[in-house]
């Protein structure tokens, strides 16, 4: 069974032009060293009315909005879902985060392939 590992970043930010700034970092990064497709990352938005939008998208990150947290402030946060080789060049990226947290997932390459398959029939 192939299993690749991956980290999952969140970060909260004051406010959406420094989460922005971060993604262009983590995109800039990632073109530089020719793994523009070995990551996912999304800049979501929670408005005061508690709903969540996605302001800017490399891919189509899943359940995004739910590491904003509860409440019904404005909060706004970076996903990022990158290869564990990239760990520390990530953290290191997502410098205007107010809070960044990390999270080491394993990933089954077969089951998504096959998940993937199954969604396109």
């Amino acid at each position: 069974m192939a299993i690749d590992t991956f980290f999952a970043f969140s970060g909260v930010y004051a406010d959406v032009e420094d989460a922005l700034a971060d993604y262009d970092a983590v995109h800039a990064l990632h073109t530089e060293v020719g793994l523009i497709d070995a990551y996912d990352a999304a800049v979501v938005e929670r408005k005061a009315d508690g709903k969540v939008k996605i302001v800017k998208k490399h891919e189509t990150p899943t359940r995004v909005g739910g590491v904003l947290g509860g409440g019904v402030g404005l909060a706004t946060g970076l996903v990022v879902v990158a290869i564990s080789d990239m760990e520390a060049k990530v953290e290191a990226a997502m410098k205007r985060a107010e809070k960044v947290q990390a999270k080491q997932l394993k990933a089954d390459q077969r089951a998504i392939e096959a998940d993937a398959k199954d969604e396109a029939s």
